[in-house]
């Protein structure tokens, strides 16, 4: 948390976590952005389960460059939607992501760090 402080995404809060700035909060609702076009080009395109999609879109969704993810958007951009329920129109909610199983994953596996 500290090192994400120092990168001026937020302010680390002592026993609290991370408040996060304008910054941030784009950093972040761009990832839940890209995770789920990656999610939704596998269930189209290579015709993937809900499922598999979104762990093949976790592991592989941080690797894929910007010009992958324009061309997704591109060609998928006013279909891209979640199977998990998330409204993909950002300002995003605390309690609206935690709904979606990758971002419960994500926020778990940064808990379990603290």
């Amino acid at each position: 948390m500290k090192r994400l402080e120092r990168c001026d995404v937020g302010e680390y809060i002592p026993e609290k976590g991370l408040k996060l700035n304008s910054q941030g909060k784009k950093i972040v609702e761009n990832e839940i952005l890209r995770h789920h076009m990656v999610e939704n080009f596998f269930q189209k395109s290579l015709d993937m389960d809900f499922e598999d999609a979104c762990k093949e879109a976790e592991k592989l969704g941080f690797e894929m460059s910007g010009k992958i993810i324009d061309l997704i958007d591109r060609h998928y951009g006013d279909e891209i939607e979640s199977e998990c329920g998330l409204d993909l129109e950002p300002p995003f909610e605390p309690e609206d992501v935690i709904e979606c199983p990758w971002c419960e994953r994500v926020l778990e596996q940064e808990l379990s760090e603290r």
